[in-house]
């Protein structure tokens, strides 16, 4: 395919459920989805697809696509300033009953900890790119236009979370550390801050 060139554009419930399956071939090999349902590849792949098809979907949220022609190949969500996803739907105090969402609720609890120093944040989150894709270009352009869509909804704070290695991803497209999150998955993940002009 000549001249195919790179789109992001808005998802709809449809859409992001189809990005589920994208979103757990990209996480599948990643260090805290082993942390959460172990080194076996097989029973991995089943739980995380799990995981992803049965999000909560959040109409309050910026779902994006990333597609090349008719193919999508990434996806982000984006909670605009006073909607944060993980804020609003995680309850500290009530683990879900399924066993695979329970393994990621114990992660959303500490970034809901990680939060409340920030009452009013947008939050960029679930941002997973095709492996085989990795290096393209597609992660910064589905992050640039989250940024964009949630200037547009006048954010301030735009917070996001990611594994240590992914640091230098993030602080090149304009983020910067503010802190470590716990968690019980991975050795390492930081918070990560943008502040946009209001």
């Amino acid at each position: 395919m000549s001249g195919a060139s790179l789109t992001v554009r808005q998802l709809d419930r449809a859409g992001w459920a189809a990005g589920a399956t994208l979103a757990a071939r990209a996480f599948h090999g990643e260090e805290f989805v082993i942390g959460m349902f172990g080194a076996e590849p097989l029973a991995r792949f089943v739980a995380v697809h799990h995981l992803y098809r049965h999000e909560t979907w959040d109409s309050e949220a910026i779902h994006l696509g990333a597609f090349v022609g008719d193919v999508l190949v990434g996806v982000v969500r984006a909670s605009p300033s006073g909607a944060c996803h993980v804020c609003m739907h995680v309850d500290a105090d009530r683990p879900p009953a399924d066993p695979v969402l329970a393994a990621d609720w114990a992660f959303e609890v500490e970034v809901t900890r990680a939060h409340a120093a920030y009452a009013d944040h947008a939050w960029i989150s679930r941002v997973a790119v095709e492996p085989v894709l990795h290096g393209a270009g597609i992660g910064k352009a589905m992050i640039d236009a989250a940024v964009a869509r949630l200037a547009d909804r006048r954010a301030g704070i735009v917070l996001l979370e990611c594994l240590a290695q992914r640091e230098t991803f993030y602080t090149g497209r304009g983020f910067r550390r503010a802190g470590e999150v716990t968690d019980p998955n991975a050795a390492m993940s930081y918070l990560m801050r943008l502040d946009l002009p209001r």
